[in-house]
């Protein structure tokens, strides 16, 4: 029996491990070192000790963790540990038979009911429970990946109209034309510049289009040279509250605990990008998500200025 719940342990964090790996902490469990599993370590350490992750940790390393001795983890036996927990994450059944270790890498990946023997108060029907519930987690976030692309309105040029030929104005008295044609030339001027006027000023703006940082309210017909420029239903939100901006250490992420700044991923994947409203990425067309506190730790860009 006890083997049983054993091995639906390390089952139930390899599955979490699965679904973390390229999560907030990617950076540190995608691929995973003995390096970068250290560094998560003493980075979980610093948001939060528990007493259960920290009697783990010394069981599993055989001193006592310390913020102000981090140095300790750098030796040659507490890196192979590490090694060990890593090639678990990735291999799975052949590595880390330590349940302390095992406990380790339980915290490493989030997985919140730990340690082991907490794990075992658990019937084995239940602990399937958490098992599936992980696995259902693992696959939102696939299908959420996978998302499709919302589409996006593109307002196509209209052709060019041949030009109708002018009505030539023929006077049935060429004498009277003579007579009259300077009020007529300055009758016609002026109601011209009324009509355009008019035309102008009664069109309406009803598209929008993503400009370096923000939303701007232009023309539907417009025509761009920039092709990255995308022509988008006018949104009065978007155009009013819709901004990217670079966080610091003292930017607001919630308000009254409701979330007032959102991130995604850049067009290019290579860091996240920070939004004051919510909706869809104006370049990737993927949802935004709501900024926690380990993401604004973990990939703010420090103090402000």
């Amino acid at each position: 029996m006890e083997k049983d719940y054993f091995d639906e342990y390390r089952k139930c964090i390899r599955k979490k491990y699965e679904l973390e790996k390229n999560g907030i902490h990617a950076k540190f469990l995608f691929k995973p070192t003995e390096a970068k599993l250290r560094d998560l370590c003493i980075m979980l350490f610093r948001e939060q000790e528990k007493k259960d992750d920290l009697q783990s940790f010394k069981l599993y390393f055989g001193f006592e963790f310390s913020i102000n001795q981090t140095s300790e983890l750098n030796k040659k036996e507490p890196m192979n540990k590490f090694k060990t927990i890593g090639k678990f994450f990735i291999n799975g059944e052949s590595f880390l038979q330590d349940i302390n270790g095992l406990d380790l890498a339980a915290m490493l990946v989030g997985f919140d009911i730990r340690p082991f023997n907490k794990f075992s108060r658990f019937s084995l029907k239940e602990i399937e429970n958490f098992y599936n519930s992980l696995e259902s987690q693992k696959q939102e976030k696939e299908d959420d990946e996978n998302e499709p692309i919302e589409p996006i309105l593109v307002i196509p040029e209209k052709p060019e109209e041949p030009e109708e030929p002018k009505p030539q104005i023929v006077p049935p008295n060429p004498s009277w034309f003579q007579k009259y044609n300077v009020s007529i030339l300055i009758g016609t001027i002026i109601l011209l510049t009324a009509i355009i006027g008019i035309n102008y000023f009664t069109t309406e703006k009803e598209c929008m289009a993503w400009i370096k940082d923000h939303y701007e309210e232009i023309d539907c017909n417009a025509i761009t040279e920039n092709k990255e420029i995308v022509i988008e239903s006018k949104k009065e939100d978007y155009l009013k509250y819709f901004k990217k901006i670079i966080p610091c250490d003292t930017t607001q992420y919630e308000k009254n605990g409701k979330a007032c700044l959102w991130y995604g991923k850049s067009a290019n994947g290579n860091e996240y990008e920070f939004f004051t409203f919510h909706g869809l990425h104006p370049e990737t067309r993927k949802t935004l998500k709501e900024v926690t506190a380990n993401i604004m730790d973990n990939y703010g860009k420090g103090p402000c200025q």
